[in-house]
């Protein structure tokens, strides 16, 4: 009977019966390494065609969530054999025809092309940074906030905690994907280890979140002070245009640095959380790749993410105070004329 192995694009490769599996290996990865070199680099995809490449992935990463609670859903009726089915296809990776910009891609880039040539990817891969985590991020800061607006005087204790349960059970997904990525037994899943590390990540994860939208409330009354005396010195035209913009762009300078420092730590811990929960070394040097790849990528996304939210915050805010400024300012409207007309 013939040994069957599957690469990555959905191709199998036949062996005879009894082939030594380092023949399997080693011939798998060489194909694998050869066909990977035939599709497309990520530099060589264009800006506009890499923002909905990267928003597909971003979206399809939370089928992935689903994939991973499939699972523990057919751990818990003894679907062994839907739990084979789904570990197979998740280990499946089919070749992206317009794939992401990765710190391993400026790293080549930088060493084939220079330094200038890897820089000049950076505003794409920030922006694919962005829309790859936004989906994920979006979804238990709606559920905080929605609660939030429905508790009342309990808001600060609701949102949050809807807040965190969202994400604990969408990272609980996230952890057993990588599980059946990473296992070859329907035995060796640990369900109540993903469990609990998701668990035990999701408050750090949900707040990091909060802060980079703007959602932390650091600084927030002294901003607003600010934002309300530029608007009445541009009402009274003692300022111009210009010091609105430098304003803005403070704002956004000062929420891509709590971005940054958010969620570019808190990345890299819930990346080493991962890889513990799926049984893999938390040193080496798989494990240092990915904590580069995971600090970078949320940098990326933070600073985006955050310097948007800050810009977009600050500029609203003074519309409105601007608007309350200038009515302040007007005249008093003049008193109706009533001569001529009879008296009551």
């Amino acid at each position: 009977m013939a040994i069957q192995a599957q690469l990555f694009d959905g191709t199998t490769l036949e062996f005879p019966d009894g082939t030594d599996p380092s023949v399997i290996e080693t011939t798998a990865k060489r194909i694998t390494q050869e066909r990977r070199a035939a599709t497309a680099k990520p530099e060589e995809v264009g800006f506009f065609q890499a923002i909905p490449a990267a928003l597909g992935r971003g979206i399809e990463s939370l089928g992935d969530v689903a994939t991973g609670l499939s699972i523990a859903g057919k751990k818990a009726i003894g679907d062994e054999a839907g739990i084979r089915q789904t570990m197979a296809k998740a280990k499946e990776q089919k070749p992206e025809e317009k794939p992401g910009m990765t710190v391993a891609d400026f790293e080549r880039i930088a060493k084939e092309q220079g330094f200038a040539a890897a820089a000049a990817q950076a505003p794409k891969y920030i922006v694919e940074q962005v829309l790859q985590s936004a989906p994920q991020m979006a979804g238990p800061l709606a559920v905080g906030a929605g609660a939030a607006a429905l508790s009342g005087p309990l808001a600060p204790i609701v949102g949050p905690i809807a807040g965190i349960g969202t994400y604990a059970v969408q990272q609980f997904g996230n952890f057993l994907m990588r599980q059946a990525q990473e296992k070859k037994d329907p035995e060796e899943l640990e369900i109540t280890k993903a469990a609990i590390t998701a668990a035990g990540t999701a408050p750090l994860g949900y707040f990091a979140d909060r802060f980079t939208v703007g959602l932390g409330g650091v600084g927030k009354n002294a901003g607003e002070q600010v934002i309300k005396e530029l608007a009445a010195r541009r009402a009274a035209g003692e300022i111009g245009a210009g010091a609105v913009a430098k304003e803005v762009g403070k704002r956004a300078a000062k929420g891509a640095t709590v971005g940054i420092i958010a969620e570019a730590p808190t990345e890299v811990l819930e990346q080493a959380a991962e890889r513990y929960q799926a049984g893999l070394d938390l040193t080496g040097a798989d494990a240092a790749n990915e904590y580069k790849e995971a600090f970078f990528g949320a940098a990326a996304a933070g600073g985006g993410i955050g310097g948007t939210s800050g810009a977009a915050r600050g500029y609203a805010g003074y519309r409105g105070e601007l608007g309350e400024a200038r009515a302040a300012m007007a005249p008093p409207p003049s008193p109706a004329d009533t001569t001529g007309q009879a008296p009551p």
